[in-house]
């Protein structure tokens, strides 16, 4: 916290890249091809990068708790390694990309409640609800069996297509323990989920539909204080 514009005001800014492997769970043809329905379910490779800044105020209560309302505005970019598709010309006869960029900025409000039983040790639970807006999925690559591309005449590759601005919220609880003025220690948890709308139809056949996505991670961290 630093007095700066109302007093106690509080900022925040980070950056999170994360690798490792999602789950995807859609369907078959989103409904497109005639008589072809059903679940796909994937564990992709994926990179999931998040920019964010805040703004806040805190409002002491006593000596062990503050709340901190606070608005903020930031950037997700979701990026999904795809399974090679055998062509299959009635279910998939352009194959698929090989992979798929989904990103949206978003505004949100949230607040903080933070509560400290001594001075060395802080908890707190922080939670967030706000619009997408900007979002776009975009394919690169072609993951195509033979045949696929004489068939359909098309790329499975695309540029960014809108996708509708929905419902975005987050969670999360941390520990903080100061080893020294300077130096402390964090763990904490952090629940993300964020909703985009149906797209347009592009290469001809294809549309992304409504979808949500959620995620969870755990994080183990060392920060300097000043």
């Amino acid at each position: 916290m630093k007095d700066v514009l109302f007093g106690d005001d509080y900022f925040e800014a980070s950056f999170t890249r994360l690798n490792g492997n999602t789950n995807y769970k859609g369907s078959i043809g989103a409904g497109i091809y005639p008589g072809v329905y059903g679940t796909l379910a994937q564990n992709n490779a994926a990179q999931i990068t998040d920019m964010n800044v805040r703004y806040g105020r805190g409002f002491v209560i006593n000596d062990q708790w503050m709340i901190t309302p606070y608005m903020e505005i930031g950037y997700h970019k979701w990026k999904r390694n795809l399974e090679t598709t055998v062509c299959v010309p009635t279910v998939n006869p352009c194959g698929n990309s090989a992979s798929e960029d989904y990103s949206n900025n978003y505004f949100s409000l949230g607040g903080m409640g933070q509560f400290s039983p001594n001075k060395f040790l802080v908890f707190s639970l922080n939670g967030s609800v706000g619009s997408t807006f900007n979002s776009s999925i975009s394919g690169k690559g072609n993951n195509i069996a033979a045949g696929c591309t004489y068939y359909c005449g098309l790329t499975a590759s695309f540029g960014p297509q809108g996708l509708g601005s929905d419902l975005t919220y987050k969670v999360s609880a941390l520990a903080d323990y100061a080893f020294t003025k300077n130096i402390h220690g964090n763990i904490g948890v952090n629940y993300s989920e964020f909703k985009y709308g149906k797209s347009a139809i592009f290469n001809v056949i294809n549309y992304e539909p409504d979808s949500k996505t959620n995620y969870t991670t755990v994080n183990v961290g060392l920060g300097y204080a000043f």
